[in-house]
């Protein structure tokens, strides 16, 4: 915050930070030559300044106020070699420039047209090459959707296919308890709540927008959060209704880079659900035996391919936990 608090510094063009180089070097150039001028008048006054006709001019005065007159003599004479009305032409050719840009059609949107709030960086605008921008939707419209997917070589593109998954498991289709476990994590394994909105319609609230995104693509393929709250979630899951104990809930944070729960269905089993950065999770997965190094490669080369396609990647996980492991864990974390 103090930082920001600084005051901030002045911006210079190109074109500035070049003139204000040129200027420099005429500048010493001046002086040099002023100085060289001065010092021949010295020298030209030693030499020839007993003449009759230039007594007068020297009588009494010492070499060194000779060139010290000299040289301010020399300095307003030379005064020209700064080129002055060079910066005011381009101020006037630059707020000229301005204006055109105001009057340009194709810079109004709606009935709002373009205001130039500065004309000192007009000369940048034709150098730009790229555009940075952030996740916070100051030049992009910040829409977060759940795109792509890849399950024990289960390849699903939710924007092609939209509510695919469910048809798969609806079928019966191949790796259906991978899927439904992937999809669990999705349903499960955040902070997002649920409240009813009007004509009783689910709404989904959160501070990470990624979750939100996520759990609105678990709903649409049949794994739909009903209700939540400290202890227990609710969910519809392919038409059946499934209540799940929250035993414990690890945030994400910058150290871990990932996010766990702990659940247990009634009557089921202890998992923990966990989603995360791949930079994170790809170290925890096991590689002990050759079919689990086979998933392992295969899970990077899909990783790889969607990076590359520009999409943000997470990978989901789950582990069983017996009773006796989980209440030794968590007595260390209570």
């Amino acid at each position: 915050m103090f930082r920001n608090l600084r005051q901030k510094a002045p911006k210079f063009s190109g074109l500035d930070k070049k003139l204000n180089k040129l200027i420099f070097l005429l500048l010493l150039l001046q002086l040099v030559l002023i100085a060289v001028l001065s010092g021949a008048s010295v020298g030209f006054k030693n030499a020839a300044g007993t003449a009759f006709y230039l007594r007068w001019i020297y009588t009494d005065v010492a070499d060194g106020a000779l060139f010290g007159m000299n040289f301010l003599t020399f300095f307003v004479l030379l005064s020209f070699m700064m080129p002055i009305s060079l910066f005011v032409s381009m101020e006037l050719c630059k707020a000229f420039q301005a204006q055109f840009m105001e009057f340009d059609v194709k810079m109004v949107d709606g009935e709002k047209s373009m205001k130039a709030k500065t004309s000192s960086l007009n000369e940048e605008l034709s150098q730009i090459r790229y555009i940075f921008t952030d996740k916070t939707g100051t030049l992009t419209e910040n829409e977060m959707r759940f795109q792509r997917v890849s399950i024990l070589g289960f390849q699903h593109n939710e924007i092609q296919n939209p509510a695919g998954i469910r048809q798969h498991l609806m079928a019966g289709g191949k790796h259906r308890d991978a899927i439904t476990e992937f999809m669990l994590c999705l349903g499960l394994c955040h902070g997002v709540v649920c409240t009813q909105g009007e004509d009783d319609e689910t709404v989904y609230e959160g501070q990470s927008s990624d979750e939100v995104a996520l759990v609105r693509a678990a709903a649409t393929n049949g794994f739909v959060l009903c209700q939540r709250s400290s202890t227990h979630m609710e969910l519809e899951v392919l038409g059946s209704d499934r209540r799940v104990e929250v035993l414990a809930i690890l945030d994400f944070t910058n150290d871990r880079k990932r996010m766990s729960v702990i659940v247990r269905a009634e009557g089921g089993p202890i998992t923990m659900y966990v989603k995360g950065a791949d930079s994170t999770m790809m170290p925890l997965m096991n590689r002990r035996t050759p079919t689990e190094v086979k998933w392992y490669n295969h899970l990077l080369r899909e990783l790889d391919s969607m990076a590359q396609d520009g999409l943000r990647t997470l990978v989901m996980a789950s582990r069983r936990l017996a009773e006796a492991e989980f209440q030794r864990w968590r007595g260390q974390f209570d």
